[in-house]
């Protein structure tokens, strides 16, 4: 009688024990959902402010370019392990034809070396350049052609 009356009672005290430690569980992970939440916009929005000041630098620095103004810079959001894209309006055709023909100055740079700048595509573009290299992907002939620009080059 007295085992059967303790087991009950242990019982009972373990369900309650269990059930106060799934709720401190969640609340524990919405506590921590929340902090990481605050922590992440405010990470974007300095951010922003350090890519708008890079990129200045980066035309001084490593294009050796001072007198090019940008219109603005935009910066788009990351997936995952993949680099983050950043968007540079600039003011005039001529100002983009001089960054484009000292874009390869960035290589010799040990800061700007792992720096990509290429011409914005329009979406449609992006979509055909999509579909031929899935083709070619399904054909098995990926490795053998490229896209410079808006080109499909056979690799040498």
């Amino acid at each position: 009688m007295i085992d059967e009356n303790l087991k009950q009672k242990i019982d009972t005290v373990r369900e309650e024990v269990k059930s106060d430690m799934i709720g401190m569980q969640n609340k524990i992970d919405e506590l921590e959902k929340n902090c990481k939440n605050k922590t992440y916009r405010r990470k974007r929005k300095e951010d922003e402010e350090v890519t708008k000041n890079k990129m200045p630098t980066l035309l001084k620095d490593g294009l050796t370019l001072s007198d090019i103004t940008l219109k603005s810079v935009c910066r788009k959001e990351g997936r995952g392990s993949y680099p983050v894209v950043v968007i540079v309006e600039i003011d005039n055709f001529d100002n983009k034809s001089k960054i484009m023909k000292n874009k390869r100055k960035l290589r010799a740079n040990r800061v700007y070396e792992n720096v990509y700048i290429n011409s914005d595509q329009h979406v449609e573009s992006r979509n055909i350049q999509a579909s031929i290299r899935t083709v070619l992907k399904e054909l098995g002939k990926d490795k053998d052609y490229k896209f410079v620009g808006t080109r499909l080059v056979k690799n040498k």
